[in-house]
């Protein structure tokens, strides 16, 4: 199968509500960004079943539990958006050719809002390096991290942890 093919089927599959195709965040300042579109099974309890996913215990032990949760956030928090009647927001991935990754970025009137999705329940200062190298780079005011804490709080000046809860 040709590259055009599997673009035609990823295309059909979007138009299904299947899979979501989310492109890159270009409108960035720098010129390392990967153009590719990051691809996501939108419902995960189909993705569940395929996997034979059948309990909270096997799905935790799953290799592939924090892509999972990645892909079950990302569409709460579109969905979510969506609902609250906003109007004229995109949302995009963003990765650059040095490994820079921020799982979510939305981007609307309300302004740029880039978002990292940790599966676990704590989240270290390591793991927000790539997110303070975009909220920088951007000149943003916040950004967000999502897990699997207990309370809502400061991780740093510039970004705050919302626990899955609470979406």
């Amino acid at each position: 199968m040709n590259e055009v093919t599997i673009r035609d089927y990823l295309d059909i599959a979007h138009k299904t509500f299947f899979w979501r195709m989310i492109p890159s965040f270009e409108k960035t300042k720098i010129k390392s960004v990967t153009k590719m579109p990051k691809g996501i099974y939108r419902d995960t309890g189909i993705m569940n079943f395929l996997s034979h996913i059948d309990s909270r215990d096997s799905l935790l032990r799953s290799p592939k539990f924090g892509q999972k949760f990645e892909t079950f956030v990302i569409e709460e928090l579109i969905k979510g958006v969506t609902a609250s009647k906003v109007r004229n927001f995109n949302y995009y991935h963003y990765r650059t050719k040095n490994g820079v990754e921020v799982d979510l970025v939305l981007d609307g009137k309300f302004g740029v809002l880039p978002i990292e999705i940790k599966s676990g329940s704590s989240t270290t200062l390591g793991d927000l390096k790539s997110l303070n190298h975009f909220i920088q780079q951007e000149d943003l005011p916040l950004g967000i991290v999502v897990n699997n804490d207990k309370d809502i709080r400061l991780l740093s000046e510039k970004i705050i942890q919302i626990p899955i809860d609470y979406l």
